[in-house]
Formats: C-alpha cells, structure tokens, sequence
C-alpha cells in the first residue's frame, strides 16, 4: 500500500462522496490521471498521480538505458511545478516543495508528484489549470478534487478544458 501525505489522505477521505477512487491500483486507467488539491489557509498540497503508460509508454522497470532516461526526463517534468499547474494569480501561491516517484505495484506503474505550496492569499484560490496535458500527450483526462477552507469541489480537465474554477 502506498503511503501518501496527511493532507492527501484527509482530502481523500472526505471526498469519499465523488465517484472514482483516489490514489489506488483499482483507480488505475490508462489515459486518467487523478489529482488533489488542499488549500488551509495559506499553505496547501497538490499530489498528482499518472499511470506510467502515459509518461514514458511502459509500465515495469526501465529495460534500457533508453527507458532510464525517460523516467529521469519524467521525474524532472514532475517536479517542476510552474511548468505544469496555475492556481489563481491573485493567490500568489508557490510550491515550496517538490518531490516526483516512479512507483511500480504489481503489473502497474505510475508516476506520483506531490507539491507543498505556501500563498500569499490561500483564500483567494479559486482555479486550477494545468499544462500536463502539453507534457504527456497521451493524457486524456484528470479528475480532480478540491478541498479549501471554504469549498469542496470536484471535475474533470481534459486537453480542450486544462482549468477548473471552484
């Protein structure tokens, strides 16, 4: 069983309402990613899973020297946070942290980021977009759930609609 963040698992918990299973093998589609995204104050967290499929084309450990390099690139994308999501401008939120993983469980792989992010104005966090879409091209689709001090709020992004509004 993966371990994940405090805050992943209390969103995941209260979001137990919203149809799909986060963060687990059974949630495991190819194409869909799931994401969560925790505002509390001015702090918060954004964790992102990716089935391996859709990051480098394979699900097992790299074969190759070839395949090594496509984790690496993979792990580098994902933890560049400004390269792939925007919360609201007026916010002024940044990850003040990052970390990527390649996670191999049974005949699945994935890719899993988690971001800590501090805001000037955690209040103000109403949208999300992201530019994962651009960064894997087979993404098709990311559910997402939101939990801030004064909202819950849940979507779909696709690469024709990459922002929420909640």
């Amino acid at each position: 069983m993966k371990t994940y963040h405090k805050a992943a698992v209390l969103v995941a918990a209260s979001l137990a309402f919203f149809a799909a299973p986060a963060f687990s093998e059974e949630a495991h589609e190819h194409g869909h990613a799931e994401l969560m995204l925790v505002i509390e104050g001015n702090g918060g967290e954004l964790e992102i899973e990716i089935p391996a499929i859709d990051v480098v084309g394979f699900e097992r450990e790299a074969a190759n020297d070839e395949e090594t390099a496509a984790v690496a690139a993979a792990l580098e994308t994902l933890s560049d946070f400004d390269g792939l999501f925007e919360l609201t401008a007026k916010a002024g939120c940044e990850a003040t942290e990052s970390e990527a993983e390649f996670e191999i469980e049974g005949d699945h792989a994935a890719f899993h980021a988690h971001y800590e992010l501090a805001c000037d104005k955690g209040a103000d966090v109403s949208s999300l977009k992201t530019m994962a879409f651009e960064a894997f091209s087979s993404l098709e689709e990311i559910d997402v759930s939101v939990v801030t001090d004064s909202t819950q709020a849940g979507g779909e992004l696709e690469a024709g609609t990459p922002g929420l509004n909640f």
